[in-house]
C-alpha cells in the first residue's frame, strides 16, 4: 500500500502546538480522522436508534387502529 504526499500551511501557533505535544502533521491527522470517523458512527448509531423507536410507535399505533376498524366492522356479538 503507497502513501500520498499532503503539504498543508500551518501558523506559528499551530506549528508550536505540534512541537509542544511532539506531533507531527501526520499523526494529527491520523487522529483526527480516527476521531471524526468515531463521531459519525456514533451520530449514526443515534439516528438509526431514533428512528427505529418511532417506527416502533407507528407499527404499535397502526395495529392498535386496524383492530379498532375490523371491531367496528365485526362486532361481537353475545
Amino acid at each position: 500500500m503507497g502513501s500520498v504526499i499532503r503539504s498543508v500551511s500551518m501558523t506559528p501557533e499551530e506549528d508550536e502546538f505540534l512541537s509542544d505535544y511532539r506531533l507531527s502533521p501526520s499523526q494529527l491527522l491520523k487522529e483526527k480522522i480516527w476521531e471524526f470517523k468515531g463521531a459519525l458512527k456514533t451520530l449514526i448509531g443515534e439516528k438509526i436508534a431514533r428512528m427505529a423507536k418511532v417506527i416502533n410507535e407507528q407499527s404499535i399505533k397502526i395495529e392498535k387502529l386496524e383492530n379498532d376498524v375490523l371491531e367496528k366492522e365485526n362486532p361481537v356479538k353475545e
